[in-house]
This record gives C-alpha cells, sequence and structure tokens, in this order.
C-alpha cells in the first residue's frame, strides 16, 4: 500500500506543479500586457500580477521554477524529478525587439 500513497504523492505534486506553471504564465502574459516587455526575474511579477511567486512543488529539491526570458519565455518546471522535466514555452509573449 506504501507504494500506491507515493505514486498518488507524485502525481498530485505533478498536477500542483502544472497548475502553478499556468499561474506564472498568466501573469507573465499580463506583466508583458501592461510594461510591453517580459520580466527579467518572476519575483517582478508580485505583488501586482502574482501575490507572491510559488515553489513549482511540494518538495525540498527540484522545488523551484526556471525561468528565461529569452525572445520568448520559458518556464521549466520538474514534475517528477529527475524523469519529468516540462518546459512551457509562452509563444505567444514576445520579449525581445526583433
Amino acid at each position: 500500500m506504501e507504494g500506491f500513497a507515493a505514486f498518488g504523492a507524485i502525481v498530485t505534486n505533478a498536477r500542483i506543479a502544472e497548475a502553478r506553471a499556468g499561474r506564472l504564465a498568466a501573469a507573465i502574459r499580463s506583466y508583458a500586457a501592461v510594461t510591453g516587455k517580459c520580466p527579467a526575474d518572476l519575483v517582478e511579477l508580485a505583488p501586482r500580477h502574482i501575490p507572491a511567486v510559488p515553489r513549482a512543488r511540494l518538495a525540498f529539491t527540484f522545488s523551484g521554477f526556471i525561468y528565461d526570458a529569452g525572445d520568448y519565455p520559458s518556464l521549466t518546471l520538474f514534475a517528477r524529478p529527475p524523469f519529468d522535466v516540462k518546459v512551457l514555452r509562452l509563444r505567444d509573449v514576445k520579449c525581445r525587439a526583433d
């Protein structure tokens, strides 16, 4: 039974991470719409666009988001480390001028 409980915690943590990534993506879009640029760091989103920058998942390791403004912003999260690494690219938000 312990294996099923651990699996349930992993799945729950992955869902939490994906939901939080969606909220961060919405905050990045909001920031870009207001300022005309992408944030250099996720902390710039708080408190106007999101109350606080959340941890990606409930864990001690691999718990943060990796943010890259680049030409198009992206969020990397470790949903189920080390095997399930997800990258959310916001192709609808352009950060750098051509």
